[in-house]
């Protein structure tokens, strides 16, 4: 037997080093960044500073909560539901309104990791743009549409452009052309 894939290429994080790091995740886009997030933890000293913007629906859909706990020991951390119930206290409204009220202290050393939805990524990034974080230190990951993970089944093609193949992960320069 002869397994191959998935294809394509992750998030650049060697290039990473010695820049602000922001991460910003809507929902089950936690998930692909966690082990970013976690080697961060783990070694510090790679970057110079590291946000996290994490949203979800509601409370109940809240991932990862223990692990969230600890990135906020160490890290700027952001936690927001869409719409909160009688027991939460914590932030009520979109990822995209906490945006102008990151400290960015030099937007072109900052990267910035977007994932989640399709419409939360396209008015993070918008807001980023209007922070000043260049097109190519935005990227977008286009992970929920990997099926097959090896360019066969095409139901990750976008335009022309198989993700899997090419990458889940594309800066903004070209992921702004994916129209998903």
């Amino acid at each position: 037997m002869f397994i191959r894939g998935p294809y394509g290429y992750g998030f650049p994080v060697e290039s990473f080093k010695n820049k602000n790091v922001v991460i910003d995740a809507g929902g089950t886009g936690l998930a692909p960044v966690k082990s970013i997030i976690n080697r961060y933890c783990k070694n510090p000293k790679e970057i110079k500073k590291l946000n996290i913007l994490v949203g979800f629906k509601s409370p109940k859909d809240i991932l990862f909560e223990d692990e969230i706990k600890k990135w906020k020991e160490k890290f700027d951390v952001l936690l927001t539901v869409d719409n909160g119930d009688e027991t939460w206290t914590g932030n009520i409204d979109l990822i995209t309104k906490f945006i102008p009220d990151l400290n960015i202290e030099s937007p072109d050393d900052t990267i910035v990791i977007v994932v989640g939805p399709p419409m939360m990524m396209k008015f993070t990034c918008l807001e980023f743009l209007k922070r000043g974080i260049p097109e190519v230190n935005i990227c977008v990951s286009f992970e929920r549409k990997m099926s097959c993970g090896i360019g066969k089944c095409r139901h990750c093609k976008i335009n022309e452009t198989y993700v899997c193949l090419e990458s889940p992960v594309f800066n903004y320069t070209k992921s702004k052309q994916l129209l998903d």
